[in-house]
């Protein structure tokens, strides 16, 4: 019996041991396989969540703010403009705010920045955002009245202005005359002769002008029949620095410098041979006390070896 009933047993246990016996991950396969498929879709779709980051537009601009502004990182802004909406209204203000100009940019920025030579057909919204306009690379790229033009779009907002040499003309300084918060002009680059009562008669609008570099090329100043002098011209009430070069003679120093605003800090001299000593010691005793830097840079033809010993005695207070 016992024979019989190990026999017995190995014969149900070996059948029950062939059954085959399917693994969990088949049975989870068919149950997926009996299962719709639009549920599983349904449910991905509930839970689904966007990895994307959203910055403020703050946060953009604090992270654009270590980017130096150059002509150099032109480039980078441009690139960061495409990313987004978002990348694009932080850093559109300083793509266009110090844009570096050059022959190869210069007429895109034109039809960009005034499209229209009627301003009151077609206003750029990208106009108001340009605060330095340095033209100091460009010779034969524009005219003088493109320059007038673009420096009347810009009037509004401009506050630095380095004009070209070769398209700055008359017609330019009416423009000029209305930007009320320039506080940069350089005009040193001019080839052409400037008058300088034309001159004054634009800087006298400039209320807020800080920094003046004088025409190269102005043309030297004649007196009356009756040999008096000319009433002074009339200053820019915060001008802290005057660079002064081309047509200045003695004259120039001894009646409209030396009516200059007291405000005025820096004062450099270069390229004049029309200024003779005297004059010029004349001028700095009175501007002397106030001046913090002086420069005065050769060729001066008229001033000898030594002639300018006494310097320290009559501005006391240099530290440049």
């Amino acid at each position: 019996m016992a024979l019989d009933a190990q026999s017995n047993w190995n014969v149900e246990m070996s059948q029950l041991l062939k059954i085959p016996i399917r693994p969990q991950i088949e049975q989870a396969r068919d149950y997926n396989a009996s299962t719709p498929r639009s549920i599983p879709t349904i449910q991905a779709a509930q839970y689904k969540t966007s990895h994307e980051v959203l910055l403020p537009t703050e946060i953009l601009s604090q992270i654009l703010a270590y980017i130096p502004m150059n002509a150099s990182t032109q480039s980078t802004f441009w690139a960061c403009s495409l990313v987004s909406r978002a990348w694009y209204s932080a850093s559109i203000t300083s793509l266009y705010s110090h844009p570096h100009l050059h022959g190869g940019n210069f007429h895109t920025f034109v039809q960009t920045v005034c499209p229209s030579k009627n301003a009151h057909i077609r206003q750029s919204a990208l106009a108001p955002l340009v605060k330095r306009l340095d033209m100091g690379e460009l010779v034969h790229n524009a005219s003088k009245s493109l320059t007038a033009r673009l420096l009347g779009r810009l009037k509004g907002n401009i506050e630095e202005f380095i004009a070209p040499q070769a398209s700055f003309g008359i017609n330019s300084f009416a423009a000029l005359s209305k930007c009320a918060k320039l506080r940069h002009l350089d005009l040193s680059l001019i080839s052409a002769s400037i008058s300088n009562k034309l001159l004054f008669q634009t800087l006298k609008n400039l209320q807020e002008l800080e920094t003046l570099f004088f025409p190269r090329s102005s043309s030297r100043d004649l007196r009356g029949d009756s040999g008096r002098d000319e009433v002074p011209y009339e200053w820019p009430p915060k001008l802290k620095a005057l660079h002064l070069a081309g047509g200045i003679d003695d004259h120039f120093l001894a009646t409209h410098l030396i009516a200059i605003s007291k405000s005025l800090e820096r004062l450099s001299i270069q390229h004049c041979s029309q200024i003779h000593l005297d004059a010029l010691l004349t001028t700095l005793t009175t501007l002397g006390p106030q001046l913090l830097h002086l420069t005065i840079r050769h060729p001066m033809s008229q001033l000898h070896t030594g002639a300018l010993d006494t310097l320290l005695i009559c501005c006391p207070h240099l530290i440049a």
